[in-house]
């Protein structure tokens, strides 16, 4: 599926998010609002084109980036690899795994918005 593929570089851009800041975790908040500056309008715009509404859209970008975090913020020691070296594909790949479910229910939301 397209959206599947598009979302890859969504969770490319996690990392990188989780590379800025200074030694505190960031809040649930501070995560959000930095995931959607990097995401920029490109994924809301995918889920539109597919046939999502733009509050639809909004809402299931919003769980997934919530949703993300709560499964990343568990493991401190993953986000600490993170901040310390963004690019380390190793890195990327346990963030990936770890955002699996959050992907999926993503990918849902808009499959079924899209009345698939």
């Amino acid at each position: 599926m397209k959206l599947r593929h598009a979302l890859l570089p969504i969770l490319g851009a996690l990392v990188l998010v989780a590379g800025c800041g200074g030694e505190d975790l960031p809040s649930r908040s501070e995560f959000t609002a930095q995931v959607k500056k990097a995401m920029g309008s490109d994924l809301k715009t995918a889920m539109t084109s597919a046939g999502a509404s733009a509050e639809t859209a909004d809402k299931a970008i919003g769980d997934f980036i919530d949703c993300t975090y709560d499964k990343v913020k568990s493991n401190e020691d993953l986000l600490r690899k993170a901040y310390d070296d963004s690019g380390d594909k190793a890195v990327q790949a346990q963030l990936e795994t770890a955002a699996k479910a959050c992907t999926d229910g993503l990918t849902k939301a808009v499959t079924e918005a899209a009345g698939g």
